[in-house]
């Protein structure tokens, strides 16, 4: 067992003992040593830079998630939101031909 451990498991080829719903509560069940879990860096920096947690490596183990742009149906975004929401869509749009912001 390795206690305090980070790591992901896949429905397919791990079992799950307790399924959580909410960062807060992840790192708690980590923290009391209740295995491994997922979630992101941020959430869990101060206790990986205390030691309380650490990272596993699994080579070859590729983890994905989608993410979504959203807004209300109703309401128009600031300037600087849809500056943010266009650039977010340009990448995306240009992740597979390497240029992203390039200009004409």
């Amino acid at each position: 067992e390795q206690s305090g451990k980070h790591v992901l498991t896949l429905v397919t080829r791990f079992s799950f003992s307790a399924l959580v719903q909410s960062t807060e509560a992840l790192v708690k069940c980590l923290l009391a040593g209740a295995g491994v879990g997922v979630t992101s860096f941020l959430a869990v920096q101060k206790y990986l830079d205390s030691g309380e947690l650490e990272i596993v490596d699994f080579s070859g183990f590729d983890i994905s998630r989608s993410f979504f742009i959203i807004q209300h149906r109703g309401r128009s975004l600031f300037s600087c939101s849809r500056m943010l929401m266009d650039r977010v869509k340009e990448y995306i749009r240009t992740l597979n031909t390497g240029e992203f912001g390039a200009r004409s």
